[in-house]
């Protein structure tokens, strides 16, 4: 029998998907509160946040059974990294990633 298929193992993976999906609501408030930062002008922690919020989640949700926002997360991980190493790019990104988020 393969240790997935344990119905213990299932039971904790099911409650680990249930408390994320819970989080959830705070994970996305959090990455909107990094994002509103950046919009009265760069701020180096807001975007190192907002970066790694995006990249935690990009890569729990598939894992959680949310794959979908997993692929969104980051497609907007991908834009905020490219930001962060080059601030400047601010202006001319800011549509893509609030479209992204």
């Amino acid at each position: 029998m393969s240790s997935l298929s344990n119905p213990s193992i299932q039971a904790q993976l099911a409650e680990l998907s249930r408390q994320y999906r819970e989080q959830l609501p705070n994970k996305l408030a959090a990455i909107r509160g990094a994002w509103n930062e950046l919009q009265t002008g760069w701020n180096d922690t807001a975007a190192e946040t907002l970066h790694r919020l995006l990249h935690s989640m990009a890569g729990s949700a598939g894992t959680m059974g949310l794959s979908a926002v997993g692929v969104v997360a980051r497609s907007a991980e991908k834009l905020v990294k490219a930001v962060v190493a080059e601030p400047a790019r601010l202006p001319e990104k800011r549509s893509d990633i609030a479209a992204a988020l």
